[in-house]
């Protein structure tokens, strides 16, 4: 007999794009992991570091608040993602390959990240989240049109996607961390089939999270 029923996180990643904002060109979904960072930040978020009295300190802090994405990963099909620029070391200091995993809970940080935005490598998601079931919470960021950007490209073959708490910084890749040390602030990761970002259309994401 089992006594003891297992506790398992579930997780699902929905992808949208949108035409002009409003056509609907594009739809993927898939299953991403959830990465040994984000697996330490979840058993954290329910532990008192301390008590005073009725009151406590929390070993975690943070919460969850941004999503980035990126041009590497194993699925990688791009051919562009092979040449220059994106071949390139870049970010600074990034190495131009596609080897990392949606199955390795070892990996820490997008592999080749690429802008969110003109100033910020992450996009925050909106607040509140969407909590589906009593079970379950959804997180959502819209890249606009104006977003994902590799100058001077019209066109940038994102492959992976990254979910960061709040201890991250958006203003630098991965949300801080020098490469290729590992970002504690990542706390889920996939890769997925080429999706060519242009400045034509807008994207949705959706991740969510089940036990």
């Amino acid at each position: 007999m089992l006594l003891i029923e297992p506790f398992e996180v579930k997780w699902n990643l929905e992808i949208i794009g949108f035409d002009r904002g409003k056509r609907k060109v594009l739809h993927q979904r898939t299953h991403n992991i959830v990465i040994n960072n984000g697996r330490q930040f979840i058993v954290e978020s329910v532990a008192a570091a301390s008590w005073s009295g009725g009151s406590f300190t929390r070993v975690q802090e943070n919460v969850v608040r941004y999503i980035g994405v990126g041009i590497g990963g194993s699925r990688q099909n791009a051919a562009e993602a092979l040449q220059s620029p994106f071949a390139d070391a870049y970010p600074t200091g990034y190495p131009g390959s596609n080897y990392q995993t949606d199955v390795n809970v070892t990996v820490s940080r997008l592999e080749r990240p690429a802008r969110a935005t003109p100033a910020l490598w992450l996009k925050q998601v909106t607040t509140p989240p969407v909590f589906p079931t009593a079970t379950s919470v959804t997180w959502s960021a819209l890249f606009d049109s104006a977003d994902i950007n590799v100058a001077p490209h019209s066109s940038v073959p994102i492959a992976e996607i990254g979910l960061y708490s709040s201890a991250a910084d958006p203003t630098l890749p991965n949300g801080g961390g020098a490469y290729p040390g590992a970002s504690q602030s990542m706390v889920a990761y996939d890769t997925f089939t080429t999706l060519y970002k242009t400045g034509f259309w807008s994207l949705l994401v959706n991740w969510t999270w089940t036990i």
